[in-house]
């Protein structure tokens, strides 16, 4: 297992991680306000998401906590928006236990196999229904949202961010480990 390490190469992939998150959301939002898409799927995409996923898995579980607030922040302070405290804690959880649990302890980007992908998906899977089925509607409800609209979107977003998650994340740790094995094949001149 690693040590917990933060230096220049993770200070960059947080920041570039949560502008990334916030050009997202922001995109998000445009697709969902001109009507592109159905309202339900507008609601749902979870880009943003996937970016945290990425960031904590490959750098960390700092990388993906500040990724998560960060990016949620920078969008907050558009005109018209406001920081929801329910919100951030949640992104901030999934970056921070996807990161801690996956990337710091079971990934090896030279290895990656079907074993692994099973691992990542059962830690994402579990985590995305926490917080996209539990704590959000939760949260929502306490605020003094409806319950049925409530579970409704939080069951739309966590089956979005399940797959999406699910299926990109793998790829590029697929991706990563056949760029990394035929670099040590490529013989030195």
């Amino acid at each position: 297992m690693d040590t917990m390490k933060f230096g220049t190469k993770e200070i960059v992939a947080s920041v570039a991680g949560a502008f990334l998150f916030a050009a997202a959301r922001v995109f998000e939002s445009y697709i969902y306000e001109k009507g592109t898409i159905p309202m339900l799927t507008g609601e749902c995409i979870c880009l943003g998401i996937l970016v945290i996923a990425v960031t904590a898995v490959f750098f960390g579980p700092v990388c993906g906590l500040v990724c998560g607030i960060g990016g949620d922040l920078i969008i907050r302070t558009l005109p018209g928006n406001h920081v929801s405290l329910l919100e951030l804690s949640t992104l901030a959880l999934y970056g921070l236990t996807l990161g801690w649990y996956y990337g710091k302890k079971h990934y090896n980007p030279d290895r990656f196999g079907f074993r692994e992908f099973i691992d990542f998906n059962v830690i994402q899977i579990a985590l995305a229904i926490l917080c996209g089925m539990f704590i959000m509607p939760l949260g929502t409800y306490l605020a003094g949202a409806d319950v049925d609209e409530s579970v409704r979107m939080g069951l739309a977003s966590t089956v979005v961010t399940v797959v999406m998650v699910g299926v990109i994340v793998p790829l590029i740790m697929l991706i990563v480990r056949g760029v990394r094995s035929s670099k040590r094949k490529i013989p030195d001149t």
